[in-house]
């Protein structure tokens, strides 16, 4: 199973455009239904609203930092390249860093200044920023287990080159 997970081209078959739809489409529905509470309870849609943000900051801080490794360059250069990508890397998730941090000492400041219960809670929902990457740590364990039965299956049935003369 481990051979099978990294193999990059699984893995792009696995992250296809119909991942992203539905992934997309179940972080809209979870923001529908936090902006159904949103007369009551306008911290929740706030604190999605936050998560999709360092989400994608998450997002960017993978995908560019595998970019740049990637690229085709000579030999002497590999070296200054994949640390180009793990500095990209760093400083992308640093940001990502002080956007959460900073939305908690807004949360601190509201209620020092209001005298609300819970830091947690108001004006952003620390709790619902989480939304946007258990969506995608769900879809991507239900995402790759349903593709490790399919090839068990199949190679239980001889593809992929398996000799099943006796």
């Amino acid at each position: 199973m481990v051979i099978w997970l990294t193999d990059l081209s699984k893995m792009k078959e696995i992250l296809n455009r119909r991942f992203w739809i539905i992934n997309i489409t179940l972080n809209a529905a979870m923001m529908m239904m936090y902006l159904a509470f949103s007369f009551i309870r306008y911290d929740l849609a706030l604190g999605h609203i936050v998560g999709i943000i360092s989400f994608c900051l998450f997002l960017v801080s993978i995908y560019v930092p595998i970019k740049v490794i990637s690229t085709k360059k000579p030999q002497k250069r590999i070296r200054k390249i994949r640390t180009l990508g793990v500095v990209l890397f760093l400083i992308i998730e640093f940001c990502n860093f002080l956007v959460i941090i900073l939305f908690a000492i807004f949360n601190y400041l509201f209620k020092v200044k209001y005298g609300w219960i819970s830091v947690g809670q108001q004006p952003f929902n620390i709790f619902t920023i989480v939304t946007p990457y258990l969506i995608f740590m769900i879809q991507s364990i239900t995402t790759v287990l349903i593709e490790y039965f399919k090839n068990k299956q199949i190679l239980g049935k001889g593809g992929y080159g398996q000799n099943t003369q006796t």
